[in-house]
């Protein structure tokens, strides 16, 4: 007799079928030899370390039962260093608006975060009062944690949760297994160097269902009650990247994201009271230090709590 999880697993892997039949024939071969000119690009740069900008938009959008719609403006500009140990500094600024026009009005919100092992820090300026008091928090060096935790505002806190993390842009991808295609489409030339561009479709469909919470069977049941929902959105993400034709290093990527969710539409509004769609653009730039990047964690003393 079967058991529930075996159970579980059947039943999830007919649902997802429908959703993954198509894309399967379209995935690449681990030994796609421009897959493994984009892993390695990637490879290369987390492990000789990296300069980076990052400039992106996210636009959200809430659309209610009665037809309302409320959207949400994001600017989000970081700069930073990682090692080739992979911690990593930056500088992070965020605008938001209910508009374009507020967006640009928008002062930022300005927060300098060091990821250190698996240990996150965060750094407060005392000298920028505006962020300050956006966030409400004593001002200084914080455990990412104990920041997060002071931060009263939900609103701010999702923007904390949504823009922080521990890795830098070069772990965008780490295999390719989430990989649907990837084509090279030419070349291009930067500061006098050739760049050979490609263009890769990414699998948000499974990235989503492996990111659904529990384990064992709670999360078997939990991929059987969300899969439905899933397979009807519009989720989509592409990745434009530039790597040197000579040394194989990463140059430049412009992503473009979109996430439509019918939470309200599809019977889930119980949970999530609207519809909603992400739809995110970001560009990013990779240089590479003549010095190994050293990145160091604050002093403990420093620490607030």
């Amino acid at each position: 007799m079967l058991s529930v999880r075996r159970i579980l697993i059947v039943i999830t892997l007919l649902i997802l079928s429908v959703g993954f039949s198509a894309s399967a024939a379209a995935q690449p071969s681990p030994d796609d030899p421009d897959l493994q000119a984009v892993l390695q690009a990637f490879s290369i740069a987390r492990r000789e370390g990296y300069h980076f900008t990052t400039k992106a938009l996210t636009i959200n959008t809430y659309t209610a039962g009665d037809g309302t719609v409320q959207r949400q403006y994001i600017g989000l500009e970081q700069e930073g260093d990682v090692s080739a140990n992979d911690d990593v500094q930056q500088k992070t600024k965020i605008t938001v608006g209910g508009t374009q026009e507020a967006l640009k009005a928008f002062t930022p919100i300005t927060l300098l975060s060091v990821a250190f092992g698996n240990h996150l820090y965060v750094y407060l300026d005392p000298q920028d009062q505006w962020s300050v008091g956006i966030f409400n928090v004593k001002p200084g060096w914080w455990r990412f944690a104990d920041f997060e935790s002071q931060v009263s505002d939900p609103s701010v806190r999702f923007l904390v949760d949504n823009t922080i993390s521990l890795g830098g842009p070069a772990d965008t991808i780490d295999s390719g297994e989430a990989v649907l295609s990837v084509d090279y489409t030419g070349t291009d030339h930067m500061d006098d160097r050739e760049l050979r561009i490609y263009l890769l479709q990414h699998n948000v469909l499974e990235t989503l269902l492996s990111s659904i919470p529990g384990e064992g069977s709670e999360h078997l049941a939990n991929v059987l009650k969300y899969a439905p929902l899933f397979l009807s959105s519009n989720l989509s993400l592409s990745l434009e990247l530039r790597i040197g034709a000579e040394d194989g290093r990463l140059y430049y990527g412009f992503m473009d994201s979109r996430r439509g969710v019918p939470y309200l539409s599809a019977g889930y509004g119980s949970e999530v009271p609207y519809d909603t769609e992400n739809d995110s653009i970001s560009e990013m730039t990779f240089t590479y230090p003549f010095k190994p990047v050293t990145i160091t964690p604050p002093d403990s003393s420093l620490l607030n709590h």
